[in-house]
């Protein structure tokens, strides 16, 4: 890469980082004004808290947004009878911010809430819910416990998802070709 497009990169990060930066500055401001408003405890707020996590997790701020899902999950505990239709991506993201935090068993304990929801939402055989089964096998892999990680790389393996890193790629790829392979001579 030239120098010319090593700028021109550091000028598109820039951009993005303060379009994140704007939207949370936005998406404070519509949190201060919603609380005023409705009260801070109350469930329509938890839509703006999730927004606010997100942004500070898009900016790397991991603890801050960890902070704005503990809002949102203190909503949801207060208002178990919520309806919350896409909670679990909620607990998707605040399993994905602990994994930052190197928390394994809090990220496990938030995957595993997201899993019903995904497998309803999207099915078992979705590339998104293969994403999350490999987020699971991930941090049982971080947990040294291989029994566990095993199971969750198995039903990552049974969705369309590939892993986004070249070598977990070309490791899911060799994986599937035995597995045919061995089926194949069963028949």
């Amino acid at each position: 890469m030239n120098s010319f497009e090593k700028a021109e990169n550091a000028i598109l990060r820039n951009a993005a980082r303060l379009d994140v930066v704007s939207r949370l500055s936005n998406d404070q401001a519509r949190l201060k004004f919603e609380e005023e408003a409705l009260g801070k405890g109350n469930p329509e707020i938890a839509e703006t808290c999730y927004l606010i996590a997100c942004d500070y997790l898009d900016l790397g701020n991991c603890e801050e947004a960890m902070k704005y899902f503990r809002k949102i999950f203190s909503i949801y505990k207060k208002f178990p009878e919520l309806e919350k239709p896409k909670q679990y991506l909620v607990y998707e993201d605040a399993g994905y911010t602990c994994e930052c935090l190197e928390k394994y068993k809090q990220a496990l304990k938030y995957y595993l809430e997201a899993v019903p929801g995904y497998e309803e939402n999207c099915g078992t055989d979705d590339d998104r819910t293969g994403h999350l089964y490999y987020r699971i096998a991930a941090a049982y892999a971080a947990l040294n416990q291989e029994e566990d990680t095993r199971h969750w790389l198995e039903r990552t393996m049974n969705t369309p998802y590939e892993p986004e890193d070249k070598e977990s790629r070309k490791y899911f790829r060799g994986i599937k070709v035995l597995r045919n392979r061995a089926s194949e001579r069963k028949q």
